[in-house]
């Protein structure tokens, strides 16, 4: 029971209501944060009244007596809600993005000169975390879907396929950007004692799915999942969790900690936290109703929109054997249009003020969650069903080749070896036969095209400049997507 509420404490949201009673005390603090509850802000005039987030945040001081007032103490309490809710033996909540979850999780599991198994639609925060603990990277996979060029995650077959050695630990995305869902079972069984690190930062809400519901890595057998609560639950951006399992025997809990306190700030964002306890709450009393309608109201928009021309909307069924959609992300393909997916987004924001998830050379990706309606839905099916009337329909060159990532190049460095060593800029037409000195990932969704130590190839090289012509944007290339660190 909640000692001030009298409340069962899974019926609470300790840290929501420990950061209000703190605020709502207007406090004379003299500690920082420097804004001081957000005294500074307001009589500056910048925010007339002062208000949410400033007057929460209070640092680590929060208004919990039986918790020594201390943030971090009640933010323990609500992490153990967390993990009683999603099924792990432990979680944490983090203030530093699901970044700091799959930064730390790889740090924990291998050591120097370690071997880990990538997915090829790996985030870059897998590769920074290769680099900082020097490992040996093993690309898994690389297949596409058939008709889509959509990329496909691994299965045991790639595993098998990629190296007959054994890893220190497999890292998946799954469910992966446009919504593909890896079978984890099988990769976790495979690799069985060894770790299985999921990165569901898009699939926090996988464990509230009505049945059949996608596979999700706690319920799979995955060691360490990292959720980005933010991307599908009523978090604010930057809040996500990490869950332990003990579905291996190592790291354990302590270890996983150790890193945590390494990669993430050592001021907890107390508004970031607070978040995370509503989100709990919410998502423990309403969520399996607000993530069914989500999934109705995709179906929906799905059927709706196989009446507009020229556009095509995937489909569950049109998946491989052992791979599952998750339907709350709906992928429309507006090659048929004339139109490439950075096109078509534009349109869509400009004319009728629908913002995708996000878009790519054929694609657009747009996400249902527990927030949307009726009225939502409309909007999207009006803007789509418009843009598809209003298009010219026709081939559109490149893009479809353009959809699917080059084959990655010869490794040539180990990824530490190539971040640290001394570099400098080439523009992208001189690159080739360079060796990488860092990752170049197109944005969204953020898939490497090149990684450090990598030899940089003519395809990487003309897609690269491609991408950019279309619009699209590469993150890690400077000089606004002009030029590639290369190792000097």
């Amino acid at each position: 029971m909640s000692a001030r509420t009298g409340r069962a404490l899974t019926e609470t949201a300790p840290l929501v209501e420990a950061l209000a009673e703190a605020a709502g005390r207007a406090p004379a603090v003299f500690h920082t944060p420097g804004h001081k509850r957000g005294r500074w802000i307001e009589a500056a005039g910048v925010l007339p009244g002062g208000g949410f987030p400033w007057a929460w945040d209070g640092g680590d001081a929060v208004w919990a007596p039986d918790r020594g007032h201390d943030l971090r103490a009640v933010a323990e309490v609500a992490s153990g809600l967390v993990a009683r809710l999603w099924g792990a033996r432990h979680s944490w909540l983090l203030w530093n993005g699901a970044t700091a979850g799959v930064v730390a999780s790889i740090l924990a599991c291998s050591g120097p000169r370690g071997r880990i198994g990538v997915s090829r639609l790996a985030h870059r925060s897998v590769w920074d975390a290769i680099v900082l603990a020097d490992l040996d990277p093993v690309v898994i996979g690389g297949r596409w879907l058939e008709g889509w060029d959509i990329p496909l995650p691994p299965d045991v077959r790639d595993l098998r396929a990629a190296t007959d050695a054994p890893l220190d630990a497999l890292v998946v995305v799954s469910p992966t950007y446009h919504g593909i869902c890896a079978p984890l079972q099988d990769l976790a069984g495979f690799m069985h004692p060894s770790p299985l690190i999921v990165d569901e930062a898009h699939g926090a809400h996988l464990a509230f799915y009505p049945d059949p519901s996608p596979p999700h890595g706690i319920g799979a057998g995955a060691h360490l999942v990292v959720h980005g609560a933010h991307k599908t639950l009523p978090a604010l951006t930057q809040a996500a969790f990490l869950h332990w399992t003990g579905a291996a025997a190592e790291p354990g809990i302590d270890e996983v900690t150790r890193w945590l306190e390494m990669v993430q700030s050592t001021s907890p964002q107390p508004a970031l936290l607070a978040s995370l306890d509503a989100a709990r709450l919410e998502m423990q009393r309403h969520g399996q109703r607000r993530v069914a309608r989500a999934v109705e109201l995709a179906r929906g928009t799905r059927r709706a929109l196989q009446q507009a021309r020229g556009v095509r909307v995937l489909a569950p069924e049109e998946l491989p054997a052992g791979f599952t959609l998750d339907e709350t992300r709906l992928v429309v393909d507006v090659a048929g249009l004339g139109l490439s997916g950075w096109q078509a987004a534009s349109e869509l924001v400009g004319a009728w003020g629908v913002w995708p998830e996000m878009a790519g050379a054929r694609h657009i990706v747009f996400l249902f969650t527990g927030a949307d309606d009726a009225g939502s839905v409309d909007r999207l099916v009006g803007a789509l069903t418009a843009l598809a009337a209003r298009s010219p329909s026709g081939a559109t060159g490149r893009l479809p080749a353009l959809a699917r990532l080059p084959a990655p190049g010869r490794r040539v460095m180990r990824p530490a070896e190539a971040a640290r060593h001394r570099a400098r800029r080439l523009p992208w037409p001189q690159a080739s036969g360079h060796v990488s000195a860092g990752v170049v990932a197109p944005y969204p969704p953020g898939i490497p095209l090149i990684t450090p130590g990598e030899e940089i190839t003519e395809e990487a090289v003309a897609y690269a400049l491609d991408v950019r012509h279309a619009g699209g944007v590469l993150r890690g290339s400077p000089a606004e997507g002009r030029e590639v660190w290369v190792a000097a």
